[in-house]
């Protein structure tokens, strides 16, 4: 796993949750690390065995062709309704892992050509840490998430 995936020049084309038991889906990197080096798994705690990672697609990849690009990230408190044009990320399929039912990351898609802007890049750290050139996102759990645009 790449503590610091999406450093190539592509775009990215989604974002999903992998369980840390089970390897990310076919064509994502997870992000393994915080900038600070921490571990990066959301979820693992004394009564879960089993955590989860935010994962990354770029666009073109091999396993993934599609021709969307990641337009914008936002997390919403998990009551209210997801902002127009915008999709949750989807949930680990290891039923051993569950995503915070408190906030959820959701992601906006747009076709290459229509897209004004694109992430490129997603990187977690800790609550007191800045990641300079990157837009804060908000918190989740106990990490701030980041993005390139």
């Amino acid at each position: 796993m790449d503590p610091v995936p999406g450093t190539d020049s592509a775009p990215l084309a989604g974002l999903a949750w992998s369980s840390a038991s089970a390897p990310p889906p076919r064509g994502f990197s997870a992000i393994s690390c915080t900038v600070e080096g921490a571990p990066a798994s959301f979820g693992k705690s004394f009564a879960q065995k089993s955590g989860y990672f935010l994962c990354l697609s770029s666009l073109g990849s091999l396993e993934n062709p599609q021709e969307n690009v990641v337009a914008d990230i936002q997390i919403v408190v998990d009551k209210s309704p997801l902002p127009l044009g915008f999709s949750p990320v989807c949930d680990p399929m290891d039923s051993k892992a569950s995503v915070s039912k408190k906030k959820r990351m959701c992601v906006k898609l747009l076709p290459l050509g229509a897209a004004d802007t694109a992430v490129f890049d997603v990187r977690l750290s800790g609550k007191t840490k800045t990641v300079p050139g990157y837009l804060r996102i908000g918190t989740h759990e106990e990490s701030v998430t980041w993005c390139l645009k």
